[in-house]
Parts: C-alpha cells; sequence; structure tokens
C-alpha cells in the first residue's frame, strides 16, 4: 500500500464500519440439539451399528482404520435408526422455520437427499484429508 494511503487509513478518525457498508452473505448458523434420552437411545444405536458393521464390509472412503457403511442411512429399518432419522428431519425443519421468513400457512417440509453414512473410528482410525 503507497504510504500515503496507509497514512490516511491509519490516521481516520472514524474505525469501523457502518451498518449499510455490511451484508452478511455466507452465515454459519450452528444448531446444538439433545435428543431426549440420548444416553439410552445411544447405547442402542451402538448396537445396531456394531451389528451392521459386523454384517457388512463397508466402503473405503476417507476412512483409516475404521468402518465407512454405504451411503444409505435414510433406507435403514432398524427401529433407532428410524427414529433418529425422524428426529433428525424434525431438527432440519425447526431450523428451517426459525430461520425462513414463514407466511401464515407456510409448510415446513425437509426431505432427506443424498446420502447419509455410519462413519465409525476405534482408537487410532481416522479420516484422511478430503471435501465434500
Amino acid at each position: 500500500m503507497p504510504t500515503q494511503l496507509r497514512e490516511t487509513a491509519v490516521n481516520s478518525p472514524r474505525r469501523g464500519c457502518a451498518p449499510e457498508e455490511l451484508s452478511n452473505i455466507f452465515p454459519t448458523v450452528v444448531m446444538r440439539r439433545k435428543m431426549p434420552d440420548a444416553e439410552a437411545r445411544n447405547a442402542r444405536l451402538r448396537d445396531v451399528v456394531l451389528a451392521r458393521e459386523k454384517s457388512d464390509p463397508g466402503i473405503q472412503h476417507s476412512n483409516v482404520g475404521g468402518w465407512h457403511s454405504s451411503a444409505d442411512l435414510w433406507e435403514w429399518q432398524e427401529p433407532e435408526i428410524r427414529q433418529l432419522c425422524a428426529w433428525v428431519i424434525a431438527a432440519a425443519e425447526d431450523l428451517t422455520a426459525t430461520m425462513v421468513q414463514l407466511r401464515s400457512g407456510d409448510e415446513v417440509r425437509a426431505i432427506p437427499y443424498g446420502g447419509a453414512w455410519v462413519n465409525l473410528l476405534r482408537e487410532g482410525g481416522y479420516n484422511k484429508v478430503h471435501n465434500h
């Protein structure tokens, strides 16, 4: 930066930005929600996942030293998985209803698409750097 411009910027009496100078175009909202009875549900989910690992070789993706299920979690029929999927969909609908300006009578309906999977890592296991 040329010296004159640097001195002008540094010596400017006003520091900061006016609200009209800013646009929030890439916000990152993080929702944290605890599933009711999570401890007991997690124990049952653990059993389901470990049983699936024994019967399904899974896929090799970015996992090192672990098991990666096929990307078909939305289709698993175990009651524990069905409950988890329903809870995730309800949470997505709640978040959407909070973030989007709804008009009277608008309906929020989350429809999962794409894959969902289990990534099971034991001590020493990890995922290689990868893109989504």
